[in-house]
């Protein structure tokens, strides 16, 4: 595939389009008072469940400015069907795993790196920005900005209006940021990304809701991926990862969608979510592992943490304060438990649908312990059918000191669409990592409460009850 044809102007290349998708200069005094609630109740709540409570209100209110960024794009791809949706994966790789080759998500999403680039002005660019207070989030922006002379491709933002650096165009660049969705930080504060990343993500698969639906109202529909582990799924993902099959615009003859619709479904699934994370079961769960933590860390071994996941991966790389050791490990080669664990260690390992055959195999092999946090196997036999290829079948791990369950269920796509795959977009990766945070933020104030320091950031730790 190569789209380098001229094409004429598409119709969202306005003069100032971050205004016209945000209108937040009209509604400065309205959104000042929203942050400052969002700011007060961080400090009644506290904790990174608390802080993403208070955000969902702004958050689902955004959801018509989503819709006119998903419909904007939605004209340029009938335009120009090739029109390519990039996401960038420097320094904010668990954003883009959590788009690309993602249940329920768009086949469209192609990444973006160092050999990669735009080259059209229809091309669509994506980010997220977990942090204004990142000197690499900056370099980010800044460097994409500097290169639309070469593209000029459109960008949309993933980020947080307050705290945004008000000097970028004081810089010699050839374009500015075309589209910002706002994550509502109450600042650019770094100790708010984990909160900014769960935001940022939750709006993005509200943006892929709202593009597909705005195909339907065009006639057409987006490829969706489904689940591997679901009946037919490895087929079906097959058929639309190629070139061809990722671009492809299939004919719909339903009723179209109303804008807003399918976003407000998933909102109001994320707000369930954050009542089935927050129940007792939950609650004892976590502090059962966050004791057993606790108890190897007094002891002197090492506690690390790794898993089979798409945003969660990159999630534990980069922000964590309780001290236990992040590594990648997806597909839980033996050789990489050995070289950041050793005998009598203890794991802490997440997956989907309890852990991937083998896995359990080479982490007893390695001879540590561990902790595990999945969707069990017999809860989830809609996943599992009896045709699921045997390399991604789970199965729940022999032997672990303790076990968090994950809340979500079913084929691992919670909206419902009227056209295949028949549903859409995850909330399994918002799951993982809140609960992550969640048991992050137990072990670190268990730690504290002990008077054990084992690297904890000592600024944020002020504010874990």
């Amino acid at each position: 595939m190569n789209p380098k044809c001229t094409r004429s102007r598409p119709r969202w290349m306005y003069t100032k389009p971050t205004i016209i998708v945000s209108e937040f200069q009209s509604r400065r005094v309205a959104i000042g008072v929203a942050i400052l609630g969002i700011a007060l109740c961080r400090q009644l709540l506290g904790g990174t469940l608390g802080d993403f409570k208070t955000r969902l209100e702004p958050l689902e209110k955004n959801i018509p400015k989503i819709s006119l960024v998903a419909e904007a794009h939605a004209d340029v791809v009938m335009d120009h069907p090739d029109a390519i949706l990039w996401a960038i994966w420097q320094y904010e790789n668990g954003f883009f795993d959590e788009l690309h080759n993602r249940s329920g998500g768009l086949a469209r999403v192609v990444p973006l790196g160092n050999f990669t680039k735009p080259n059209t002005s229809e091309d669509l660019v994506i980010a997220s920005i977990r942090s204004w207070d990142d000197p690499r989030t900056f370099k980010l922006v800044a460097d994409f900005l500097a290169s639309k002379k070469e593209h000029k491709s459109k960008l949309l933002l993933f980020a947080s209006r307050s705290g945004m650096p008000k000097d970028f165009n004081a810089h010699d660049f050839h374009g500015e940021i075309d589209f910002l969705i706002d994550n509502f930080a109450p600042s650019g504060d770094k100790r708010l990304a984990r909160v900014n990343d769960l935001a940022n993500t939750m709006n993005s698969w509200m943006w892929v809701c709202e593009f597909a639906a705005a195909m339907t109202r065009r006639g057409k529909y987006p490829g969706i991926f489904r689940s591997i582990q679901a009946e037919g799924g490895e087929e079906w993902t097959r058929n639309i990862q190629t070139d061809e099959g990722r671009y492809r615009l299939f004919d719909y003859g339903g009723a179209p969608i109303p804008a807003g619709r399918l976003a407000a479904q998933y909102a109001a699934r994320v707000r369930r979510l954050l009542e089935e994370v927050s129940n007792k079961k939950t609650d004892e769960e976590l502090s059962k592992a966050a004791e057993i933590i606790v108890a190897r860390m007094k002891s002197g071994r090492q506690v690390g943490i790794s898993g089979c996941c798409h945003a969660f991966g990159e999630e534990i790389i980069g922000d964590h304060i309780s001290g236990i050791k992040p590594f990648q490990n997806p597909y839980g080669d033996t050789g990489i438990f050995k070289e950041n664990l050793a005998e009598g260690d203890l794991l802490i390992w997440f997956s989907y649908v309890g852990m991937i055959a083998g896995v359990d195999k080479h982490i007893d092999e390695a001879q540590i312990d561990k902790i595990t946090c999945y969707v069990p196997p017999q809860d989830n036999e809609a996943t599992q059918p009896a045709t699921t290829h045997q390399q991604w079948r789970g199965v729940d791990a022999s032997g672990a000191l303790a076990h968090v369950d994950q809340q979500w269920r079913g084929v691992d796509s919670e909206v419902e669409i009227p056209f295949p795959p028949k549903r859409m977009a995850a909330v399994s990766g918002l799951n993982q990592i809140l609960l992550y945070h969640m048991l992050d933020e137990k072990i670190a104030a268990l730690l504290k409460k002990t008077g054990q320091t084992n690297k904890i950031v000592p600024e944020y730790l002020d504010e874990v009850k």
